[in-house]
């Protein structure tokens, strides 16, 4: 069992991403950054996340208007108040956090289920290299929002396998986010995947 964290552990955690220092500043930032743990409920993933958010916040103003969006989330489940820093991204950093999420998370269960149709993904699924080359060509700049990810912690890179990976909570909460869309956009169930296939023929 993982030890639980006391609150100045939980402040010193926060603060490392947040001003790349043990303890945050001694002005304002010090009591709004104990309000933003208190919000957290000591899940260290969402300390990695609000501190990269709130990194990039410089204005009293700034701080307290996220920190308003997130006391409105403060009950929900975890995936629902990691959403900021979604919301945080422009559209195609949107997108592109969203294709990791749905599409390139977990591609070797759809192998098994699926070969046939899949077998073109063999050598190619999962990577990094081709899912790149997908977004340049769409336009979507995948340099810039990939570095962007990996600083806000929704992503990380498998370096040895040129891979993508992604915390539970991170997947899940777009997942959660594509299923909420009006038309479906983007499928990752084995039998959505399925039937999705069997349309195209």
């Amino acid at each position: 069992m993982v030890p639980e964290l006391d609150p100045a552990q939980l402040l010193k955690r926060f603060s490392q991403h947040a001003f790349k220092q043990p303890e945050p500043k001694s002005d304002w930032r010090g009591e709004l950054s104990k309000k933003v743990v208190s919000i957290a409920g000591g899940i260290p993933l969402c300390l990695q996340v609000f501190g990269s958010l709130f990194s990039d916040i410089k204005s009293i103003e700034g701080w307290e208007s996220k920190l308003e969006q997130l006391k409105r989330d403060q009950n929900e489940e975890v995936h629902v108040r990691l959403k900021i820093s979604y919301d945080s991204l422009d559209t195609k950093k949107q997108q592109i956090f969203l294709d990791i999420a749905c599409f390139l998370i977990g591609w070797e269960d759809w192998m098994q289920v699926y070969p046939g149709e899949l077998e073109r993904w063999e050598e190619r699924k999962q990577k990094k290299e081709y899912a790149m080359l997908m977004w340049e060509g769409s336009r979507l700049y995948p340099t810039d929002a990939i570095e962007e990810l990996q600083r806000k912690f929704l992503i990380s890179i498998n370096d040895e396998h040129g891979t993508f990976e992604m915390h539970d909570q991170i997947r899940d909460m777009g997942r959660n986010i594509v299923q909420q869309e009006p038309v479906a956009t983007r499928f990752w169930e084995n039998n959505e995947t399925s039937q999705m296939l069997q349309r195209r023929k």
